[in-house]
């Protein structure tokens, strides 16, 4: 019994170790009952192969007795009632993990490394080994420092406009839609997870903001009689009924966007007086969201 159980403990985390890093980049989470759900599920698994295979082979020739179809169907239920639990405890599940492709990358060299180690130990493995934890501490670091930088973001959300200011680990959110946190948008989530950001701030929405550049937020008021700062980014928001070419010469911005909160017709127009004006054009309904670094 020891040894099985020894054995069922290997698989188990070998198989944790291989699949985790995929986990956590497309999932963003990593289950803290694994091991318990693999060690009632494995031994379920083998009887439902079998009688599976059994199953298809009885049924093929027409002769599939009631008593082996009540017992793989209580099998596979009796897995699914596991599933159900395991996955009902979600205090043990710990989300919204940001891991991104470096991460990834650099823990598979640590994984390959580990089993190059565990295969030879020799001096070979054993320098293979600590250049995959190098790898992985400076992949961490450069994530860190990469997380760190400020950032003005201009996200796509349809009907509304969406502005995200970065500083560090603050982060605050300036934005039309109402009770942004609790309706929780899926842009908001993803940039969430991948800067790694744990508090969210709601600011008022404004017209100007400034980062390494400044940003002119032209909205359905159409007012842009402004002398006292230059405008490197015009953003047009809430479909402003103006003429593109009159604002371009007024402010002479080096980029326009055009967010998801403007009228799709407008958005073509306004993209060629751009063209005709030679000057940079982001609606992010096409494009995604803008990025200012």
């Amino acid at each position: 019994a020891a040894r099985y159980f020894y054995d069922l403990l290997c698989i188990t985390v070998a198989a944790q170790i291989g699949v985790l890093p995929l986990s956590l980049f497309y999932f963003h989470q990593f289950p803290a009952l694994f091991f318990i759900s693999n060690l009632l599920i494995l031994p379920i698994l083998g009887g439902i192969l079998g009688l599976g295979i059994l199953v298809i082979v009885l049924a093929l020739i027409n002769y599939l007795p009631g008593l082996i179809l009540m017992s793989y169907s209580f099998l596979i239920e009796l897995m699914n009632s596991i599933v159900m639990f395991v996955s009902a405890q979600e205090s043990f599940l710990f989300k919204d993990i940001s891991f991104n492709m470096i991460s990834l990358i650099a823990s598979y060299i640590l994984v390959l490394t580990f089993l190059y180690f565990l295969s030879l130990k020799n001096f070979k493995s054993v320098v293979a080994l600590i250049i995959g934890i190098i790898i992985l501490q400076v992949s961490a670091v450069y994530n860190k420092i990469a997380m760190g930088n400020e950032e003005l973001v201009v996200f796509h959300s349809y009907r509304n406009t969406a502005i995200g200011k970065k500083t560090n680990n603050t982060f605050q959110i300036f934005t039309t839609i109402d009770s942004v946190l609790e309706k929780r948008p899926s842009f908001l989530k993803d940039y969430r997870i991948k800067k790694s950001i744990r508090e969210i701030e709601i600011g008022k929405l404004n017209n100007f903001y400034s980062s390494n550049s400044n940003l002119f937020v032209l909205d359905r008021s159409g007012i842009y009689d402004i002398d006292s700062y230059d405008t490197d980014i015009l953003l047009l928001s809430n479909s402003p009924r103006i003429n593109l070419n009159r604002v371009i010469d007024s402010l002479t911005p080096k980029l326009i966007i055009a967010d998801g909160s403007n009228y799709n017709n407008l958005v073509d127009v306004w993209e060629k007086s751009a063209a005709h004006k030679k000057i940079p054009f982001h609606a992010t309904a096409e494009k995604g969201a803008f990025v200012l670094k």
